[in-house]
């Protein structure tokens, strides 16, 4: 029994991990997006910010082998 619930809060955890939802992560004045598209990061940021109103401090591409791409946007509401 103590095996099995170390193996499914295990799963719960790893399977919580790799959702594809973006996330926001704020640093300071600036806002960082953690996304696997980025289109998905473009959306979440014009509801966070107007749309035309954000200056795009840094953008960087991860390329996995054996697991998702992970796009990496960094910016800031004027």
């Amino acid at each position: 029994m103590y095996r099995f619930l170390i193996v499914c809060s295990i799963a719960f955890f790893i399977s919580s991990c790799s959702s594809s939802a973006p996330k926001i992560i704020l640093s300071g004045d600036k806002l960082m997006c953690l996304s696997e598209t980025k289109d998905s990061c473009q959306k979440l940021i014009e509801k966070s910010c107007s749309p035309s109103s954000y200056k795009v401090i840094r953008e960087e591409l991860e390329s996995n082998i054996f697991e998702d791409d992970r796009y990496i946007l960094t910016y800031k509401c004027k």
